[in-house]
């Protein structure tokens, strides 16, 4: 029983050991992008059920 389950554990614990590279998934210049638009004064916070929602 005590085999089974340290084999069970080892298998399980390889999924998280081989994940995925996300150096080639995320690309800065895109992130920097969005967070200057999204943090621009003209966007005037965009609270729900405010005025300012629709832009």
């Amino acid at each position: 029983m005590k085999q089974l389950f340290i084999t069970g554990l080892l298998i399980t614990t390889t999924f998280f050991v081989f994940g995925q590279n996300a150096e080639g998934l995320i690309n800065t210049k895109e992130v920097e992008r969005i967070e200057k638009v999204l943090s621009a004064d003209d966007m005037m916070g965009r609270k729900t059920f405010t005025p300012y929602i629709d832009k």
